[in-house]
């Protein structure tokens, strides 16, 4: 829901104005109302996000989770190995589609298209190579084609031609694109997750714990595996909340799981209570008792269909569903799994704006606009 517009022509972007925009927001919400605020990693929202943690410490601020992911993707992508590979790929994607010739041999051997990579999001960098990847024969099909050779040989840049030609006929190449692949696959799967409307609060800590267990498995020399490591776990210092290990441990999707032997996924659970029963200790207590009746799978958690529904229905859907015995817990979970973990969604509203602030009516202000 889009709430509210400011002109910050003439402002300074700084840490101050943006919790004092972001406060006056929250206070016209109702700060009882307001669970979690998101703001993507710029410096001066870090700064807002630890000024705002001191005056409301009920509401969770969080790093946008896909802004972090596509860093954490950025972070891959410079490294020489990936970097090369991006590079000989964006090289041959480049070719075949800027020339009208190419392409439509390249369309005879092949009923999908090839992908250029946007400027906005680096993911998009290594979409183009698992496209590329489809591709593989048809691009070396065309390579091969005697209609394509018969072109090449009357181009005067034929030399611009030849590195694309070994490319695709270097084995070496198309095996370090299927192992970027396999390493970054489950990150652009959780990209696609976040990158969205849809609550997935309860998700993130296991989808990021699989992004690391890939990693170690993936047939990388150690060094690489080790450098990519360590990329995501700097990336998850950076993302990580109390609300992310509540969400997991709270997601019936998990219920099986063995988060109370996990103390960093059991403290954010704690604190996730406290946060949401603020001012009733009593309501506290009550709510990590009837989680132990959750974790045993008593009254309306254990009926067959709440079992079959925990990974078909949306988290906080299946606990306002089955979680009436549990009434302070229920409370909880549905406060928790009912957040979205990006901005991405808010992002949008600016593509929307567009359309109402066109050159045609840049006379419009940001105050009537928003009307």
């Amino acid at each position: 829901m889009f709430l509210d517009a400011v002109d910050s022509s003439g402002e300074t972007k700084d840490a101050s104005f943006i919790a004092s925009e972001l406060e006056r927001n929250i206070n016209a919400v109702g700060a009882e109302n307001v669970v979690q605020v998101i703001t993507d990693s710029a410096s001066n929202c870090v700064g807002a996000r630890s000024l705002l943690e001191h005056r409301f410490k009920h509401i969770v601020f969080s790093p946008c989770a896909a802004h972090c992911l596509d860093l954490l993707l950025e972070d891959i992508g410079k490294l020489p190995w990936a970097s090369s590979v991006i590079a000989r790929g964006r090289a041959v994607v480049k070719f075949i589609t800027n020339h009208h010739k190419s392409l439509a041999v390249f369309r005879q051997h092949s009923s999908l298209e090839l992908l250029k990579p946007g400027e906005t999001r680096f993911a998009t960098q290594f979409i183009m190579l698992q496209r590329l990847h489809d591709c593989k024969d048809a691009m070396q099909e065309t390579i091969v084609d005697r209609e394509y050779k018969k072109w090449l040989s009357s181009l005067k840049t034929m030399l611009v031609a030849k590195p694309v030609t070994d490319t695709v006929l270097d084995q070496s190449f198309w095996e370090s694109v299927e192992d970027m692949i396999t390493c970054c696959e489950p990150i652009i799967s959780m990209l696609r997750l976040t990158d969205g409307n849809v609550p997935c609060v309860g998700k993130i800590y296991w989808k990021m714990y699989q992004i690391d267990v890939g990693l170690q498995n993936c047939s990388l020399e150690i060094t690489l595996k080790n450098q990519m490591r360590t990329f995501v776990n700097n990336r998850w210092k950076m993302l990580h909340t109390d609300l992310h290990s509540a969400g997991f441990v709270l997601d019936p999707e998990y219920r099986q799981f063995l988060q109370h032997e996990n103390a960093e996924v059991v403290s954010g659970f704690h604190q996730m209570v406290e946060r949401v029963h603020a001012n009733d200790v009593s309501a506290q207590v009550r709510a990590i008792q009837q989680h132990a009746s959750y974790r045993a799978g008593h009254g309306l958690f254990a009926r067959p269909v709440a079992m079959a529904a925990a990974k078909e229905m949306a988290p906080y859907r299946w606990w306002m569903t089955f979680g009436a015995h549990v009434p302070d817990l229920q409370r909880v979970a549905i406060r928790i799994l009912s957040q979205v973990a990006s901005a991405a969604a808010c992002e949008r509203n600016w593509s929307t704006f567009d359309f109402f602030h066109t050159k045609k009516r840049n006379r419009l202000k940001c105050k009537k606009v928003s009307q």
